[in-house]
């Protein structure tokens, strides 16, 4: 489980939650990411690789990815807290 740093990093308010919007240059399966947030409540990947089921786990503030292969150049929105 590799711990993954993006490349580019957004912070975001939303209303009574925040947001963080990362660039990563490739993440793989069971890689995970500190986003900062103390408590991770919703993980959208945007996934442009055609074949590529894309999911995630989280558990206070990391998220842990689930892919069936490698995404590179993909960007990674967690909602939380």
């Amino acid at each position: 489980m590799p711990a993954q740093t993006p490349s580019a990093k957004s912070q975001l308010s939303l209303g009574n939650r925040k947001g963080v919007l990362a660039t990563f240059t490739a993440i793989d399966n069971a890689d995970t990411w500190a986003t900062g947030l103390s408590k991770v409540e919703a993980v959208f990947i945007q996934n442009s690789v055609s074949g590529i089921t894309a999911g995630a786990t989280y558990s206070s503030g990391t998220v842990t990815f689930a892919l069936s292969g490698s995404l590179a150049s993909c960007q990674v929105l967690a909602i939380g807290l």
